[in-house]
């Protein structure tokens, strides 16, 4: 099939010829596998054996469902190409990786409940504010939680999630280099390319630091 998805102002957009398979859920990816987008890239949200990323969800076969799924398609070709031009995803459509974003919605959710949704958005996809730095670890506070207000209880369980979140980073970068695919070195900032350059010129395994950069 070929979706040319429009853009907001009804220009429409760049075609792609892409497959979709229906069975139990929908997977769409591309018909060639590279022509128009990396065949792998966490960044890109596109997986490793090509299909596309469109929610933590798989999508099924009922009417609702194929109707967010066309959806979703529509604004994720979008993204990829301001992505093909920028060399960035979307500012708000930025998303963890594996059982990472599970942990990046918890935390979301938190830091909505403690007043700080813009300042965890910076740290997360600019890497700016306190946020974005080292956290303490086992909470934030010695108080039993009866004495705690609802704004220090959201914000251990933001700091806490957060942590799960760096963690499941980690976790998910080794997994995706050992299975074999390299940096597509479409995007300007890449975690797996960081951490091939640094494999390839240390024996000592690259770890991801408190300020989100990967060393």
């Amino acid at each position: 099939m070929t979706a040319r998805p429009p853009h907001p102002s009804g220009r429409p957009s760049r075609p792609y010829q892409l497959r979709v398979q229906a069975s139990d859920r929908l997977i769409v990816a591309e018909a060639v596998p590279g022509s128009l987008l990396p065949r792998s890239c966490p960044e890109r949200h596109v997986n490793s054996d090509g299909s596309f990323c469109l929610g933590l969800e798989p999508f099924g076969c009922t009417v609702d469902q194929v109707d967010d799924f066309w959806a979703k398609l529509r604004s994720y070709l979008l993204c990829q190409q301001f992505a093909d031009v920028r060399g960035l995803w979307p500012t708000g459509r930025w998303l963890s990786h594996g059982e990472a974003a599970h942990h990046q919605l918890a935390a979301e959710a938190a830091a909505e409940r403690a007043g700080l949704a813009r300042r965890y958005r910076e740290a997360l996809e600019f890497g700016i504010g306190r946020l974005a730095g080292p956290l303490p670890a086992g909470g934030c506070s010695r108080r039993p939680p009866e004495r705690r207000s609802s704004r220090r209880l959201a914000l251990e369980e933001l700091v806490d999630a957060e942590i799960r979140r760096r963690e499941a980073e980690v976790a998910f970068a080794d997994l995706y280099l050992n299975w074999g695919p390299r940096c597509c070195r479409t995007m300007r900032v890449c975690p797996i390319r960081d951490r091939e350059a640094a494999a390839a010129t240390s024996t000592v395994p690259p770890t991801y630091s408190e300020d989100r950069k990967w060393v």
